[in-house]
């Protein structure tokens, strides 16, 4: 262990010094070490930083191939570099991530006495910024100090979206005309334990089971780009429907498809998960189906949420789970259901209704704890098809 402790201080040492050797990265800059978290803790984390620490700073993200998406690299351009932590510290391991925290410490230390005049962030930093702020950081399970931070920033300017844009319509100018004018994409959720429940529920439904969604997008002459956790089953049925793309029918790689739809797209329909990132940092709007938990909120997003049983299969009243904002024992001993399509229609077209009319303030969100994520999401909407079906009364 303290063998590793070693080489792990070593390859930071070593890397810092690489990048203020061979970039531009100013004087009085900061180069921020981005080794935590999944696909989506990449774009919140560097929206936080380059809104919150140094605009004009640098971030070294480490990704694990199989984990992260290295082409998260073009919403950020040159001021991101990527390295493959697996490469460089052969052995490494994810869980390691505490050696990480306390080698990243020691090398800041080190920087902060020599004469490169550049300063280190990680992500404890982030957090002391939060607490001036005046946001609860004592909420580690979800981490939702970090999303609040995050919204308080959002959308990122228009120019970002521009620009990112533009790259990929001079990229693949091709797809223009397939794809035409409206354009929407669909983010799946497929992974998680299914023995810990409160992330393997943010799984949404498979994709067969979204076809009267399909449809309806036709009808509203939208093509649709499916993006995420997309199986082989799965590619099979988009294969089926002309206006339903993935990135096999374009020849692209699935880490590049994956940023491009949700760019590309005027709106994103998705669950709670790590690619729908990209379309909340870009202020895209959302309609979040099948979400969990009642914790979980967006800005500029319509939110349905699951269908809750109980052993004898009757629905279980949602409101008390809305207002207490929180993930309880008491839902190992409920069944957490995907709403039937029907829902899935109405809340689409209530969707659909509202997209002139954002940016909108949802009275009835007040109704939620105060601490409540929800109050820092601007524009987060309730589906009031999902409170009539499920009989909500606040």
């Amino acid at each position: 262990m303290q063998k590793l402790y070693q080489l792990t201080h070593l390859f930071y040492l070593i890397l810092v010094l690489f990048i203020v050797a061979l970039t531009k990265t100013p004087r009085g800059s900061t180069i921020y070490i981005l080794h935590m978290g999944g696909f989506g803790n990449i774009v919140n984390q560097a929206d936080i930083f380059f809104s919150n620490v140094d605009k004009n700073g640098f971030i070294i993200c480490l990704y694990t191939p199989m984990r992260h998406n290295p082409e998260v690299k073009r919403l950020y351009g040159t001021r991101f570099l990527l390295v493959n932590r697996g490469a460089i510290i052969k052995g490494f391991r994810y869980e390691n991530k505490v050696i990480e925290c306390s080698a990243i410490s020691k090398v800041k230390k080190l920087l902060s006495r020599s004469f490169l005049t550049r300063s280190l962030c990680q992500l404890q930093d982030l957090k002391h910024i939060a607490m001036k702020k005046g946001i609860d950081v004592n909420d580690e399970g979800w981490g939702f100090w970090k999303s609040k931070l995050w919204f308080i920033n959002l959308p990122r300017d228009n120019a970002s979206l521009s620009f990112l844009r533009k790259q990929f319509f001079e990229e693949f100018k091709v797809l223009d005309n397939v794809l035409g004018k409206s354009v929407c994409s669909l983010y799946l959720r497929k992974k998680g334990n299914p023995n810990v429940l409160k992330d393997y529920y943010r799984n949404n439904k498979d994709l067969e089971m979204y076809l009267p969604i399909l449809e309806q997008l036709k009808e509203l002459n939208f093509s649709v780009l499916v993006y995420g956790d997309v199986s082989s089953r799965d590619l099979d049925v988009c294969s089926n429907f002309s206006w339903v793309h993935t990135f096999i029918d374009f020849g692209l790689s699935k880490p590049v498809w994956d940023v491009f739809a949700p760019v590309y797209s005027d709106f994103t329909i998705g669950a709670s998960g790590g690619g729908l990132q990209i379309p909340v940092s870009l202020g895209k709007k959302i309609l979040l189906l099948d979400a969990f938990g009642y914790w979980n909120w967006y800005p500029n997003c319509l939110h349905s949420f699951k269908t809750i049983t109980n052993e004898e299969g009757g629905v279980v009243n949602p409101t008390r789970f809305l207002i207490n904002d929180t993930y309880t024992d008491e839902f190992d001993q409920l069944t957490i259901r995907n709403q039937p399509s029907e829902l899935d229609i109405r809340v689409l077209l209530e969707f659909m209704s509202l997209l002139p009319r954002w940016p909108l303030r949802d009275s009835l969100l007040s109704h939620i704890q105060s601490k409540s994520i929800s109050h820092f999401a601007t524009g987060a909407i309730i589906s009031r098809e999902w409170l009539l079906h499920n009989e909500v009364n606040f």
